[in-house]
């Protein structure tokens, strides 16, 4: 957390020198706006949403900081997010905050689009793409769509902080030390952003990217090798948010043509892919329930060690603020299993409602 503080407060002391400079035109000075701690964690408490004012039109209080429809931004194209997971749930904790306060409070760090930039893959055009706050505008884009207002009534509007000079190695940085701390960004979605920065911004020597993240070189040799995970795998997996680097690590061996026996351990687990594809088409309950029981399946495939006869999974219940699994309840031939995971960090009072809510479902005549 200590370095991803201070890499936010290089990145974030650089762009605000910049942005003072060009704000300051010939003829007038600058309006006093104090960003003595960044745009980070600048105070908005004097900032009323301007429902009224047209799309874009720059506050006098407030220099390169704009409040813009949502529809105008796009992610940028090296983000870490993996915008269409983005969901009610794992968003959870902004719509309670926005609903709280009556608008976006820490604006979102975009940069201006020009020329053919400005079009998306499907023709669609933008004038910013964003380089931090892609749930801020994921969750702005939810309230739209649901003709959600504020308590005053006035629609929620996304706050954008424009900083056209930040350069890609600089965005990539800022994206990264944004969401690294966080337990719902995923190391498949970092892992393939690192495998683009190696490749265009560090010269393909990881040296130079690990020293530029602060991190060991072997972890983040480790996480880019996730990107070699073969698609079948991939699509094995319920979520590619539950894929881990300790997963392709372990399965990686098998795959390595010079390995001894790689071959057809490497086509049993393959099969074994299929097979949890197939469980998943079909709805059945047998399928493995999360990203953990899917590396076990894969994992005993390797060693052709069949797996132990797993429990049939009747309910799957997810936290409403991580998104993680809440509750799993597993039928074997004898019982019932109710499992309350830790790391779905639900509350005591969302357990016990999740619990009760469940076995008055199951527990029937």
């Amino acid at each position: 957390m200590a370095k991803n503080r201070g890499l936010f407060q290089s990145i974030t002391e650089d762009v605000d020198a910049a942005l003072a400079i060009e704000a300051l035109s010939p003829e007038q000075e600058a309006p006093a706006v104090d960003l003595s701690g960044g745009p980070l964690t600048m105070r908005l408490d004097d900032i009323r949403n301007p429902h009224n004012a047209p799309h874009g039109k720059r506050r006098p209080d407030m220099a390169r900081y704009l409040w813009v429809s949502p529809e105008k931004c796009r992610p940028w194209r090296h983000h870490n997010r993996l915008y269409h997971l983005l969901s009610a749930e794992t968003c959870a904790d902004l719509i309670e905050g926005f609903r709280a306060i009556g608008r976006q409070q820490h604006p979102a760090w975009v940069r201006q689009l020009r020329g053919e930039e400005r079009f998306d893959d499907q023709g669609q055009e933008h004038d910013f793409e964003i380089i931090m706050g892609v749930r801020r505008h994921w969750t702005v884009s939810y309230f739209q769509r649901q003709g959600e207002t504020n308590k005053d009534g006035a629609p929620y509007e996304f706050l954008v902080h424009v900083c056209d000079k930040l350069s890609d190695a600089e965005a990539f940085l800022l994206s990264d030390a944004d969401n690294r701390a966080r337990k719902d960004i995923s190391d498949y979605e970092r892992a393939h952003e690192y495998r683009w920065a190696l490749e265009h911004l560090f010269n393909d020597v990881i040296t130079q990217l690990a020293n530029a993240l602060q991190m060991d070189r072997t972890n983040v040799s480790r996480i880019i090798k996730l990107t070699e995970m073969p698609p079948e795998l991939v699509a094995a997996y319920p979520s590619e948010l539950e894929i881990q680097t300790a997963h392709w690590r372990y399965l990686a061996p098998y795959f390595q043509p010079d390995k001894p026996g790689s071959q057809a351990s490497a086509q049993r687990i393959l099969a074994c892919a299929e097979k949890i594809r197939a469980l998943r088409r079909e709805g059945n309950g047998k399928a493995p329930a999360d990203g953990t029981e899917t590396f076990q399946w894969l994992k005993a495939a390797a060693t052709s060690t069949p797996p132990r006869s797993s429990p049939e999974t009747l309910k799957v219940v997810h936290a409403a603020g991580s998104g993680q699994v809440a509750l799993k309840v597993l039928r074997t031939a004898r019982s019932l299993i109710f499992e309350l995971p830790h790391a779905a960090r639900a509350s005591p009072e969302e357990r016990r409602e999740i619990l009760l809510a469940a076995a008055a479902e199951l527990l029937v005549d």
